[in-house]
């Protein structure tokens, strides 16, 4: 049994379970071993589901466990009970995939499944869960891309005497934009959106800070800015 075939564990052991006793004739139990068996009768017990890893791959690995069975063989005949099991065991190490455990189980789960010591083997059968891409939607319109408008503030930041002041400061906090003045006082701040309209421009210059509201000072119509300062003396 391929493990990506064990999405139906239960159908997939029952038609194993057939195809191996052949024209042995058998009942299928998938609850613990009776006592005692009218008839030839295969318990199959789920005694664990375990982990087990997802290989590394590209995409979502599938979901993998590993389911551990008890099988049991009763029949009214206890040789008839051992010919179906050793036929089973045998079948069960022709599956390449499965793990089959050989040997004595611990007393333990026997008396937990209220039935007596008797001949089994464990089968470890792998169960793959296969997990589906999301596939994105393919894109049938062209992208288009609308800029929002932006402006620019410029302005001159005069001192005493209208004489342009260099190197003063000029920040908008809002932005986080700055920029200097150069030689003549002028300042240019580019790519401001409309909604600055209602910010607040700081201006640094030898020592003295201005604020000026752009909603009162810098109108849409006429973004240019003349601001006085009254500079601390050298």
């Amino acid at each position: 049994m391929d493990a990506r075939s064990s999405h139906a564990p239960l159908e997939r052991l029952a038609d194993w379970v057939r195809s191996s006793l052949g024209k042995d004739k058998a009942e299928l139990s998938w609850g613990p071993p009776p006592a005692a068996a009218k008839s030839a009768t295969i318990s199959l017990t789920l005694l664990e589901i375990l982990p087990t890893p997802s290989p590394r791959m590209t995409g979502k690995p599938p979901l993998r466990l590993k389911l551990r069975y008890l099988l049991t063989a009763q029949a009214p005949d206890p040789r008839d009970a051992q010919r179906l099991l050793i036929a089973l065991t045998f079948a069960a190490m022709e599956e390449t995939d499965w793990d089959v455990e050989l040997g004595s189980l611990p007393p333990g789960v026997w008396e937990a499944l209220a039935v007596p010591l008797q001949p089994s083997i464990v089968l470890n059968v792998p169960l793959l869960q296969e997990r589906p891409e999301t596939i994105a939607q393919r894109v049938r319109v062209p992208l288009v891309i609308q800029a929002g408008p932006v402006r620019a503030i410029t302005g001159t930041v005069l001192g005493p005497g209208e004489i342009p002041i260099m190197g003063a400061r000029v920040d908008l906090p809002a932005l986080g934009r700055t920029a200097r003045t150069d030689h003549l006082g002028r300042f240019h701040l580019t790519g401001i959106p409309p909604e600055a309209a209602a910010s607040t421009l700081r201006v640094r210059a030898k020592g003295v800070e201005t604020s000026v509201d752009l909603e009162t000072r810098a109108p849409s119509g006429d973004p240019s800015l003349v601001i006085r300062v009254n500079p601390l003396e050298d």
